[in-house]
């Protein structure tokens, strides 16, 4: 996963103010050089590991900070991967309840935890980096040149969004037979194919998965005129 806090530490208006130390896990020896920890979201998977881990921090005296972006205890039923992260969860509030601070990404997410006091908790709202986006070198005339039809979409995501997806598919589809001219580009998102000549379905090149090989490789793409992200209206979207 991208450390998400990671844009945030690394802007330019900070001057390299932080050095960041990646820990391979909870027994990382580079933690004792460390000023702060920062946890993100189920980083630390059993509850053992958060407990020793934990006791090491203190032994150390070293704040920790959980980040967070994802209400895992919010799981719909349906869910594919919700005892999974039900398990995980129980971790993730075992770090929290020690934490000096948790960092969420939404007010309602933050809510969610309100066994925790409002004093160490604040929310930081996912944004795009711009060092990863945007594509000052793209020429118009490429761009334009790529286009195959009047209207591209574009809709990405994690391989467990098959009910999501459905929210726009039949929409989409109600376009295309009243003769409107619709390419959808799905990238990851889900685990159904439709065989629609008007859905492309690609995946990323082997090695490219991590966020920022991710974007610098979809921008070349440079033919979306919109990007969606169909969620079910249910308390975990």
């Amino acid at each position: 996963a991208y450390f998400r806090l990671f844009s945030v530490l690394t802007a330019e208006c900070l001057g390299g103010a932080f050095e960041i130390v990646l820990l391979e896990n909870t027994k990382d020896h580079s933690v004792d050089v460390c000023d702060v920890v920062v946890v993100q979201r189920v980083a630390v998977e059993s509850e053992s590991d958060a407990e020793s881990f934990i006791k090491k921090l203190d032994k150390l005296n070293i704040p920790l900070i959980i980040d967070t972006d994802d209400g895992f205890s919010s799981l719909p039923e349906s869910h594919p991967q919700k005892d999974y992260y039900a398990r995980l969860d129980v971790v993730l509030r075992q770090l929290i309840a020690n934490a000096k601070s948790v960092v969420f990404s939404t007010v309602p997410l933050k809510g969610e935890y309100d066994d925790i006091s409002d004093d160490k908790k604040c929310v930081i709202e996912n944004t795009l980096d711009e060092r990863f986006w945007i594509n000052y070198r793209a020429a118009k005339s490429n761009i334009e040149s790529k286009r195959t039809t009047d209207f591209n979409i574009l809709y990405m995501g994690t391989a467990t969004h098959d009910n999501d997806f459905l929210e726009a598919y039949g929409a989409l589809k109600s376009l295309v037979e009243q003769g409107y001219e619709v390419k959808l580009t799905v990238i990851g998102a889900v685990s159904t194919r439709f065989n629609e000549d008007w859905i492309e379905f690609i995946s990323a090149p082997p090695g490219l998965e991590r966020y920022p090989r991710f974007a610098r490789w979809l921008r070349e793409f440079s033919i979306f005129d919109l990007g969606i992200a169909p969620l079910n209206n249910d308390d975990f979207n």
